[in-house]
């Protein structure tokens, strides 16, 4: 099937327009580790009753905080809420929780392993949203972001402005598929 001039330009348009918007998602993502981690002042290290900010204060990863613990005492409310706080400021919580949030960053600012960090990112933003169900805490934002990046994960062959295509032709990924 033959495409237009026009037609083939709003394809590409609309190629490097999910191509943009896939590594905002992943910056976006990227500042939230890096407040986690060094206590930039995002979520983490900020009142939120005087929004005064205390860089590097002890709830950053960096020095002795959970991010875990840090997120259930601060938005919990949700059905899984007795569970997750079982594991709130486990060491090993912490390591998987700030090790996936970096991967749904990485892979989604490079368009490398992308099945595996929208996997990964959407099982994490979904107990995120369990964890702080309430009626004023509706799913409009987590669940179309889940979608987000299932989407660009799985349908989008040709991955714009990323190494996507570098990395399947490395001979781990060719034979691995679940790392595409």
């Amino acid at each position: 099937m033959k495409y237009s001039t026009a037609e083939a330009r709003n394809a590409t348009f609309g190629r490097y327009s999910l191509a943009m918007a896939r590594i905002t998602l992943g910056l976006i993502f990227l500042q939230q580790f890096l407040d986690k981690t060094l206590g930039l002042g995002g979520t983490t290290c900020r009142n939120m009753d005087t929004h005064i900010i205390v860089q590097g204060c002890r709830e950053a990863w960096m020095y002795g905080g959970s991010p875990s613990l840090y997120f259930l005492h601060n938005n919990a409310a949700g059905p899984l809420i007795s569970w997750m706080q079982v594991l709130a400021g486990n060491a090993l919580t912490d390591w998987i929780f700030m090790g996936v949030l970096l991967l749904m960053a990485l892979s989604l600012i490079f368009g490398v392993a992308l099945r595996l960090g929208a996997i990964a990112g959407s099982t994490v933003l979904l107990f995120l949203w369990l964890v702080s169900f309430q009626p004023a805490n509706p799913p409009y934002v987590h669940i179309p972001l889940i979608f987000f990046m299932l989407g660009v994960a799985f349908l989008d062959k040709e991955q714009r402005l990323s190494l996507g295509r570098w990395w399947q032709k490395l001979p781990v990924v060719s034979r691995i598929t679940w790392l595409q």
